[in-house]
């Protein structure tokens, strides 16, 4: 019987997923960086494909990108590289408050039976009874 052993984490595959929230009036200016950005990563090692989800207010806010890499070290090489710091900085007076940034490797980027999703957001007090009312019937269904 042949013994396999499993991938290291940094020879597995790795996501970097980046949440930004962009000034509405440089939303144009962030959909044409996005689209530079995308030229210039698929000339990056490593790269494999890129998701884009635009804001849907009032549900999301905010602009995640998910850039799929083949390594953690190709992931990690993108992360620190000039060229991105360059990108960064062209666009980066649109940002509301800073990027995050989060590293997913290995095991974190395999296809699950069941997933999680932890949501993060600010309720006024005043709608806090709906929002509570929202969550019961999310959390039922």
């Amino acid at each position: 019987m042949p013994h396999s052993h499993p991938r290291s984490p940094a020879a597995s595959p790795a996501s970097v997923i980046f949440q930004r929230r962009i000034d509405d009036a440089s939303y144009a200016d962030y959909a044409r960086w996005q689209k530079r950005a995308a030229e210039a990563l698929a000339t990056v090692p490593g790269f494999i494909d890129q998701d884009i989800v635009p804001p849907s207010p009032p549900v999301q806010d905010d602009w995640v990108d998910v850039l799929r890499f083949a390594t953690v070290e190709d992931a990690r090489a993108w992360l620190d590289s000039d060229l991105r710091t360059e990108l960064v900085s062209e666009i980066k007076h649109a940002f509301i408050g800073n990027e995050d940034v989060h590293l997913l490797t290995g095991e974190q980027t395999r296809e699950q039976s069941a997933t999680s999703v932890v949501i993060s957001c600010h309720v006024d007090p005043e709608d806090e009874s709906a929002f509570m009312d929202w969550q019961r019937k999310i959390s039922a269904a």
